[in-house]
């Protein structure tokens, strides 16, 4: 059976930042949260997840465009655990699509692939 989940994405800010939050039950859940431009020891263009909700789920999402196969996880953490950064330099201004799931085994629960920019 799946885990029912809702998502919200946030306003994408001016340099092309947003978050997708997560919430089960109305519990909030986790986050997934795209940083486009470096701040002090976060890095620009990267992504990072969190999962908050101890119910045995965890929260990871993927790059859908432009470069597929990069992904931030907590997998394998119990909560409140934050990912690493998954970071890699694209062009200013390049328009990035990240799906937010919450996974348990081979289960998963998406939201929308989402978008902001570089």
């Amino acid at each position: 059976m799946t885990k029912q989940e809702t998502f919200e994405k946030s306003a994408v800010s001016s340099n092309g930042s947003f978050t997708i939050a997560a919430y089960h039950s109305g519990h909030y859940a986790g986050i997934m949260v795209w940083n486009a431009d470096p701040v002090p020891n976060i890095p620009g263009d990267a992504f990072q997840v969190a999962d908050f909700y101890g119910d045995g789920w965890g929260m990871e999402a993927s790059m859908i465009s432009p470069v597929t196969g990069r992904v931030a996880t907590t997998r394998g953490h119990s909560a409140t655990y934050y990912s690493d950064w998954n970071s890699g330099n694209l062009a200013e201004g390049t328009a990035v699509h990240i799906q937010l799931c919450a996974v348990k085994g081979s289960t998963e629960d998406c939201s929308a692939a989402y978008s902001g920019h570089a």
